[in-house]
């Protein structure tokens, strides 16, 4: 007879440990980390690039996320681990980029803090690019070049107040309805001199996980010309190297970023496709 199973099950959260970090504190910690940079934009701009859901008699409806941090705790080798402080840095860094950068058509919305709620963002009506790419339906060359160009709009925009994305992957580039690009997801983002955290392989460029001098510009560089490759060859999910003769359309544009560092090239708008 085999022994009978034993299921080991956790137990319960002591309360001083699940009031030591709360989505509250972990909120407070990403408001004051890094100070706002540059001048503070005004609510209406922030409401530029979205589209009101409805007009009422004095009111203007809006639909919108909040985007909450949570607090996980697990009970590992008979103690209580936390990534709390994972969960500060990370929203300490998205709340810095969406503080600091403009509205752009091609960049998530952000409207303010809700209190000791969480970030409000815009709420698009759409996919992820992986989804997209991935449902099987045919994708022309035109549709590809416009949502490439307009990802390098986006990118030079957020690149434009000396930020890195940190994670440019299909993950975090939404497809909107009406085929309009969004960048998303800004917990890894930097500056120069900052570290630049992992991102989602094969993505990532090489000498984040070499060194601690990275330019987190050139970092987001390499990972777009590695989405393109992806938008171009619909590349299968589970590619984790990449070799830039895969590209068929759009070789030229990958190989101008897909190079070692010493001679990578930044993202510019110069750089753009022509429209199929």
């Amino acid at each position: 007879m085999a022994p009978p199973i034993v299921v080991h099950q956790q137990p319960p959260l002591p309360e001083d440990k699940r009031l030591l970090h709360t989505s509250e504190s972990v909120l407070a910690e990403a408001r004051s980390r890094f100070p706002i940079m540059g001048t503070p934009i005004p609510p209406d701009r922030r409401l530029h690039t979205m589209l009101p859901l409805a007009t009422t008699g004095g009111a203007v409806l809006f639909n919108c996320i909040l985007k909450r941090p949570t607090v996980e705790w697990m009970f590992l080798d008979g103690q209580w681990l936390c990534g709390a402080e994972s969960m500060k840095e990370a929203f300490s860094r998205e709340l810095r980029l969406l503080r600091t950068v403009k509205p752009h058509l091609n960049v998530v919305g952000f409207l303010g803090v809700v209190d000791d709620m969480g970030l409000l963002i815009e709420k698009i009506d759409g996919f992820s690019l992986d989804t997209r790419l991935y449902n099987r339906s045919t994708i022309s060359l035109h549709l590809k070049t416009q949502w490439v160009n307009q990802i390098i709009e986006g990118l030079c925009h957020i690149h434009s107040f000396l930020l890195g994305h940190g994670d440019i992957s299909l993950g975090n580039i939404l497809v909107t309805t009406e085929n309009r690009i969004k960048i998303i997801d800004f917990g890894n983002s930097s500056r120069n001199g900052e570290r630049v955290f992992p991102g989602t392989v094969p993505f990532e460029a090489p000498e984040v996980r070499k060194s601690n001098m990275v330019d987190p510009i050139l970092a987001d560089a390499y990972a777009f010309g590695v989405l393109v490759l992806f938008i171009d060859a619909i590349l299968p999910r589970e590619t984790i190297e990449i070799k830039v003769g895969s590209a068929i359309h759009f070789s030229a544009l990958v190989q101008r970023y897909v190079r070692p560092v010493q001679t990578r090239t930044r993202v510019h708008l110069s750089h753009r496709m022509p429209d199929a």
